[in-house]
């Protein structure tokens, strides 16, 4: 679901910056880009944009949903997992001023609520940039 996101992410910046579909110029810019840098890229062109075209003013609905979508892949992709009294466990170690750590127990059906947030804010976006 988090590679199907980052294409209707890229889709996104593509149309918004002007090239036609099929020139590559923007898939250059974007190709090595992280996640938030793409988050702010998008956001400027669609502040740039949106006084031009009023639809994108649903960002500010999606945009929030887009950053639920990138906790909830983080919190799966750069944990480490481990198996705790017959349970699935994931700690993870934040050092941002100060040393912080946890170990969580982690369920499918959370596995399968952060699918579904990734999947419902590609959803979203892609209505967005369609103007659907």
């Amino acid at each position: 679901m988090w590679g199907l996101l980052e294409s209707i992410m890229e889709l996104a910046i593509s149309k918004l910056s002007g090239p036609r579909d099929s020139d590559p110029r923007s898939a250059v810019m974007i190709a090595h880009m992280s996640w938030p840098q793409r988050m702010d890229v998008l956001e400027t062109l669609v502040i740039l944009l949106a006084p031009e075209y009023k639809y994108l003013s649903r960002f500010q609905e999606v945009k929030p949903k887009l950053k639920k979508a990138q906790n909830g892949r983080n919190r799966i992709i750069h944990a480490k997992w481990g198996y705790i009294d017959g349970k699935v466990h994931i700690s993870k170690l934040l050092a941002r001023g100060k040393l912080e750590t946890s170990i969580d127990p982690i369920y499918v059906s959370d596995i399968e609520s952060i699918r579904s947030d990734i999947g419902n804010a590609g959803s979203d976006l892609l209505k967005l940039i369609l103007n659907k």
